[in-house]
């Protein structure tokens, strides 16, 4: 079976996040005064935010990067849990930053943070359902494998 594919997949999402990390989140915490009055919210708020959204960052970009290391070691229980992992920090993040834009952001934001929610979102739960995916692929080749290997007896 081609690892490729999936490692790829898991390295460019582990990847995003963590620069959206490191360039995104950890810029606002610098700058929090200015985003709030961009946001028309108290500077605490954008904190309290901010760190939310960093750790739920850090959460999906653990379960990419793990998902890459089974991937790589063809290890399938592994690999179910890295699923998991992803699709719950992509997913709780997608659901807050829906959340957040609708209870306490401005009408002018509404939009684009909501769309951002539903993309991460929906990214977690297909990289949920690559991990699954590949697991069954996994086990399917394996199956396959020993069926030739007890003909060939």
């Amino acid at each position: 079976m081609k690892k490729l594919p999936y490692f790829g997949f898991y390295g460019f999402i582990g990847l995003l996040v963590l620069f959206e990390l490191l360039f995104g989140n950890l810029y606002l915490l610098q700058h929090a005064a200015d985003q709030a009055k961009n946001l028309g919210i108290s500077e605490s708020g954008v904190l309290f935010r901010t760190i939310i959204l960093s750790v739920l960052d850090l959460i999906a970009a653990f379960g990419a990067f793990e998902a890459c290391v089974a991937v790589y070691n063809n290890n399938a229980s592994q690999l179910k849990q890295a699923g998991i992992t992803a699709f719950a920090g992509f997913g709780l993040y997608g659901i807050y930053q829906f959340l957040s834009a609708w209870i306490y952001l401005p009408e002018s934001y509404k939009i684009s943070y909501t769309a951002f929610g539903i993309l991460y979102f929906f990214l977690g739960l297909f990289s949920f359902m690559v991990s699954r995916k590949y697991v069954k692929d996994w086990l399917s080749d394996e199956k396959n494998a020993s069926k030739n290997v007890s003909k060939k007896k």
